[in-house]
């Protein structure tokens, strides 16, 4: 675990970009390692993946409103029911698939940048996520963990991430998906203001 470092403020400085940036990473970074070390990680509440098959989409999973912390400190709050469709990994039928999900970021709120090249730039961040399918290397483990290899670049994206459901899909297309198996899921108990602490 390295140090943070912060921006110090005094008087008379002149406050730079890379000094606000900073100032924010510093208190994201902090807010990361609370949640890391202090509450750990996996799904606080919600989240729940079920099959809600329509006409058109046979394969399409809801994922309930909810609230997990990735690994990696990252709060990753869903605030509407969501659909997701797994009809592109109809080449995975047959096979268990991982459905995890990952904190991301939405740039909103386009605005001019005068006496630059630059049309416009986004003005606000909105935290988000991401829903993202994979293939499990391997069967073992502890549950919601994913092998995490340091120096693999595609496993430390996996390390922001938590596993929601472990899906297999039907052999046939046409067939509604009937193998959602919520167990493989890590959870993290919610504060509970009853608990006497």
């Amino acid at each position: 675990m390295k140090p943070l470092r912060r921006p110090r403020f005094f008087p008379g400085r002149l406050l730079s970009v890379d000094d606000l940036v900073g100032e924010q990473e510093y208190q994201r970074e902090r807010m990361r390692r609370h949640n890391r070390l202090l509450h750990g990680w996996g799904v606080v509440s919600g989240l729940d993946v079920a099959a809600a098959p329509n006409e058109t989409q046979p394969w399409l999973v809801s994922i309930t409103p909810g609230h997990a912390l990735a690994p990696n400190g990252d709060e990753i709050v869903v605030c509407a029911a969501t659909s997701f469709d797994l009809a592109p990994w109809q080449a995975a039928a047959a096979r268990p698939l991982l459905l995890v999900i990952r904190h991301a970021e939405e740039a909103v709120g386009p605005m001019p940048v005068p006496g630059t090249d630059i049309e416009a730039e986004a003005s606000w961040l909105i935290d988000s996520f991401v829903l993202v399918v994979i293939e499990p290397e391997d069967d073992s483990g502890v549950p919601g963990m994913l092998p995490c290899d340091p120096d693999d670049e595609r496993a430390v994206e996996r390390a922001g991430s938590v596993v929601l459901a472990r899906i297999l899909l039907p052999a046939s297309s046409t067939d509604p998906i009937d193998s959602i198996d919520t167990s493989v899921r890590r959870g993290l108990a919610p504060f509970d203001p009853n608990d006497g602490r």
